[in-house]
Parts: C-alpha cells; sequence; structure tokens
C-alpha cells in the first residue's frame, strides 16, 4: 500500500501484526474463511491454486510490496486460493475487523481497498492471460516481466526456477530452459541459482509487444 495515502497507511501500519513464516509454511488455505489481509514485508510468498495436483499447483510468486486476502476479507467468504511461505517470510497481518474499522473511520478507506483489488484482478487478468499466448518466446518474456521483483538501484530479478516459471506457464520445463538459454544468449536475462536477472527488460518488453509508459509520450 506504498502509494495510498499517509493517514490510511498509518493506520494500517499501527494496526496490524508483524508475523513470521517458515520455508514451506502455510499462511491459509483454499476453503478457509477470511480472517485478515497480509501484506508482505520481506521474503516471497507462493499462490497455489485450489483443486489442482500439488505438484501443478504454482499459479504465482509474490514479493515484497504485495498484498493478499483481500478479496475474501472485503467480500467475507471463504478463500479461494492458497498462500505458502517461500523460504523464511515477515508478513504484516490487518485483520478483518481492523480493516473494517479503518474503512468505518476514513472515508477514503474503502477507495484504498477497491484500489487494491483493481490492481490485484489486474495481475490475476494477466496471469491468466498468459496461458493464451500460443508463441512461448512470447510467454517466457511476458512470465519474467510479471515475477521480476523491483529493487531499487539493482536490477530486476525473478525469484523463481526454470521448474517454476515451466509450471507457472504451462509449459515443458524443456521448452522453458531453452528459451531462458536464447534470451540469455541474446544479453536479455541473467540465470542464476533460483533465479533470474533481467539484464535488458526493454528487450523483453518488445518479444511481447509493450510499450513503457515513456515512449508513449
Amino acid at each position: 500500500m506504498a502509494s495510498t495515502g499517509p493517514e490510511f497507511r498509518d493506520a494500517v501500519l499501527g494496526r496490524a501484526d508483524l508475523i513470521r513464516f517458515g520455508n514451506g509454511e502455510t499462511v491459509y488455505n483454499a476453503g478457509d474463511p477470511s480472517g485478515a489481509i497480509y501484506g508482505i514485508l520481506d521474503g516471497h510468498l507462493e499462490v497455489h491454486l485450489q483443486g489442482v495436483d500439488a505438484s501443478n499447483s504454482l499459479a504465482f510468486i509474490s514479493g515484497p510490496g504485495a498484498w493478499h486476502g483481500d478479496l475474501a476479507s472485503t467480500l467475507g467468504r471463504r478463500r479461494l486460493l492458497t498462500l505458502t511461505a517461500r523460504g523464511p517470510c515477515q508478513l504484516l497481518r490487518l485483520r478483518r475487523e481492523e480493516l473494517q474499522r479503518i474503512c468505518a473511520e476514513q472515508p477514503c478507506g474503502w477507495q484504498e481497498i477497491a484500489r487494491l483489488l483493481a490492481t490485484n484482478m489486474a495481475l490475476t487478468f494477466e496471469v491468466v492471460g498468459l496461458l493464451r499466448i500460443q508463441n512461448l518466446s512470447e510467454r517466457v518474456a511476458r512470465a519474467l516481466l510479471l515475477l521480476a521483483q523491483p529493487e531499487t538501484g539493482a536490477p530486476r530479478v525473478v525469484r523463481a526456477s526454470q521448474s517454476d516459471i515451466a509450471t507457472i506457464i504451462q509449459a515443458s520445463r524443456s521448452a522453458v530452459a531453452a528459451r531462458l538459454a536464447e534470451f540469455e544468449a541474446q544479453g536479455h536475462v541473467k540465470r542464476g541459482y533460483g533465479t533470474i536477472v533481467l539484464a535488458a527488460p526493454e528487450a523483453l518488453e518488445a518479444v511481447v509487444g509493450l510499450e513503457r509508459e515513456d515512449d508513449l509520450a
């Protein structure tokens, strides 16, 4: 919620709990009752689909700054997804009742929650849209751009393995590895152990036909 107004942000920070999870621990399961929204301070969370084989259920990996659980907490419905910790992570937990109090006290509160819902919904559409891209090079490039975490003063980094990306975009690991090798040979990415550095994100944007905002000005 870094882009929200200071009064709302301070209220959230003042009423949220700091909680920690170890690698593989579950934050919540699909089907659980709504209880809170969770913001990532440090570390990463895996988003898993409901009713899918565990080896093939990974849908996304989110990092610092992301918030989860907003849909269930806003509507008071059960969780649709499962969240698990990917390595040690620190989260802010804002319980549903506290969220409702903040929104009752601050007229802008529901507007901020609507903004969060819209942001997460847009990301969901983009992730689903990955599976409709026929060209595999485009699909891999788009996945890298979506998964890359912005890091101040450093290149954007995807903290995922080739197998993770293959699962997310529903492609074979060998095919994904081949496309990544091509991107690396072209200087677009640099592969490491469990990480992929976006050495030239603008080149990946060109692969999927994206135009940057500064190019449109």
